[in-house]
């Protein structure tokens, strides 16, 4: 596929170069979805050891390293594009939010699980508030942009690739990338489910892995177009083909939704050419599937068809009462935020059913703010954005965040660092896409491929 940006004559204005806190951005992206979510560092960190998280905390000391060194209002919060601070400033509420829900949650008396949940949620909050605050102020240029949206392509094709060997045999990532000074925090195994292995690529749980890889495809297949050399955009393709073979190997149906969502979402900007052409790609591909994995197909439309009998969806139905009667009294603070211990109460598969919970209404409206901001200024972007590639950049990344967020309703998101890491990474990309719109400044290697930023 030829890049539409080679059907335009070179832009004149130039980019900056490549800067090292964009370049940390991409690295923080791409450790976190190939180191298996299970392997951290050895102490007493335990699972705040892992990549998302500890990558989320070094992030949020570089934010505030720059904004102390280089002058916080001008270097920061200087950007003269309007809605650019939008994002920055809901995670900052946001987080602000969850440490004071933690207090009013410390006013009951809590057993020490509750308590240890709760801290590890809060170290947990500033790590993503370092992820999202770091992508929203360090990637202003396009040349950045393509270097983390290649990042989150390329790591979760990384993971879908495991994914695929583990349906076949008995990989253990994290037994291979156990480096010196690495430990296991749990043992991750692989479930089944109709006697099919439910597989978990470098994720912690086949529900994380299916979202992840669906979520992502917008953004891949926005690189097998937009990327500015051939070898860039079939490596793009082909990580977009591993990605939609690696969805259904989790056998869930938060995977096929998120999928179903994030691809509706993208195909928004296509012409009806493209999506007859995807529709004739995605049945070609069902058809293969059903002879090169048998039952697998079959499997994930029984998980639909059968819903009203499924146990898991019946015993998603049966937590709305506990949860009222749980709740009585505590409907606006909840119980405090990571407080809510599936092992001493019941399992909640519902991020926001969970937030409610644990922060009540103003936990659910908190919680609900980021990726409604996310997306809000992810259609800012694209309407602001006066070429084609910056305004499907923005369709994209507006896609992902929807892609992900509807799972929400489905399993607990927040639970699961790697998931809940590049949730928060699409909502800063979101408010770089809006400085990116605005500056409309290509980058060295689309002028040099004749690629124009107009």
């Amino acid at each position: 596929m030829t890049s539409e940006f080679e059907t335009v004559a070179p832009s004149t204005t130039g980019d900056a170069p490549r800067r090292p806190a964009a370049t940390f951005c991409a690295f923080m992206v791409i450790a976190s979805l190939v180191l298996p979510a299970n392997l951290v560092l050895g102490g007493p960190l335990r699972s705040l050891g892992s990549a998302s998280r500890v990558l989320g905390l070094l992030a949020l000391i570089l934010v505030l390293v720059v904004f102390v060194q280089q002058n916080a209002a001008r270097s920061m919060w200087g950007t003269r594009v309007p809605g650019s601070r939008v994002v920055p400033a809901v995670l900052i509420v946001y987080t602000l939010t969850m440490l004071a829900l933690h207090g009013a949650g410390e006013r009951r008396l809590m057993s020490s699980a509750e308590a240890d949940g709760g801290t590890r949620f809060l170290i947990g909050t500033l790590a993503m508030l370092g992820v999202g605050l770091a992508v929203a102020l360090f990637v202003s240029t396009r040349r950045d942009l393509h270097t983390v949206m290649r990042a989150v392509t390329f790591g979760a094709a990384f993971s879908a690739l495991v994914g695929i060997i583990q349906s076949r045999t008995t990989l253990d990532l994290a037994a291979i990338l156990r480096l010196p000074g690495l430990a296991l925090s749990t043992t991750v195994s692989t479930e089944l489910r109709n006697d099919l292995t439910r597989v978990i690529g470098s994720a912690a749980h086949p529900i994380e892995f299916s979202v992840i890889m669906g979520a992502a495809v917008p953004v891949a297949l926005w690189l097998t177009t937009y990327s500015a050399t051939t070898a860039r955009r079939q490596a793009a393709g082909v990580a977009v083909a591993l990605l939609l073979i690696a969805v259904p190997f989790g056998i869930s149906r938060s995977g096929i939704l998120g999928l179903l969502v994030a691809l509706g979402c993208y195909a928004m900007v296509w012409s009806w050419r493209q999506r007859l052409t995807a529709l004739a790609c995605a049945l070609g591909g069902l058809i293969v599937y059903r002879f090169v994995q048998p039952g697998i197909l079959g499997t994930l439309f029984g998980l639909f068809t059968n819903a009203s009998t499924d146990n898991s969806v019946l015993a998603r139905q049966q937590d709305y009462p506990r949860v009222d009667a749980m709740m009585e009294g505590r409907e606006l603070f909840g119980i405090g935020p990571g407080t809510f211990q599936p092992d001493v109460y019941f399992i909640l598969d519902n991020q926001f059913l969970g937030s409610y919970v644990e922060g009540g209404v103003v936990g659910v409206v908190a919680f609900a703010s980021v990726p409604t901001v996310g997306l809000v200024v992810a259609h800012l972007a694209r309407r602001r954005a006066t070429d084609r590639a910056t305004r499907d950049a923005a369709q994209a990344v507006f896609a992902a965040i929807a892609g992900t967020t509807v799972c929400g309703f489905t399993f607990d998101l927040l639970a699961f660092q790697q998931v809940a890491f590049l949730l928060f990474v699409y909502v800063g990309l979101a408010s770089a896409i809006l400085v990116v719109a605005a500056t409309g400044v290509a980058t060295p290697e689309e002028t040099e491929t004749g690629v124009a930023a107009r």
